[in-house]
């Protein structure tokens, strides 16, 4: 199994998307894996950087998922926007900022673990 790190980033109630360029070629937040010695949060907020152009801030870990079709673990982190303009690297077609009641398809991963880290983000900013 190789081992992920994902950032869904929010800005305001919106959710940050990218369309990826190689198989699985769909919408998703940035991911990839993490550099030797680097830790999946670290890997989270730099993938996010170099996929879209966004400087994000993690305000906490949802867990690991299985994402079986490509024997992975996704390592996933709840983050918020810092600063940078969207824009597209070598490893995407499109970037975006998209609300949850209209992602694009197809979208992954499943609405459950969006609304989780929409819900610890709001947490988080109510302290």
């Amino acid at each position: 199994m190789k081992n992920v790190a994902m950032a869904i980033v929010f800005k305001n109630d919106e959710v940050l998307l990218v369309l990826r360029r190689f198989p699985p070629s769909l919408w998703g937040p940035p991911a990839g894996y993490p550099d030797k010695g680097e830790s999946y949060e670290h890997a989270a907020i730099r993938e996010t950087l170099e996929e879209t152009g966004i400087h994000c801030s993690p305000l906490g870990y949802l867990g690991t998922v299985p994402y079986k079709k490509h024997r992975s673990m996704l390592h996933i982190y709840a983050c918020e926007y810092l600063e940078g303009s969207c824009r597209c690297s070598i490893e995407s077609r499109d970037v975006g900022w998209f609300p949850l009641d209209c992602l694009p398809n197809p979208c992954s991963p499943a609405m459950e673990i969006f609304m989780q880290a929409k819900d610890m983000i709001q947490r988080a900013n109510e302290k």
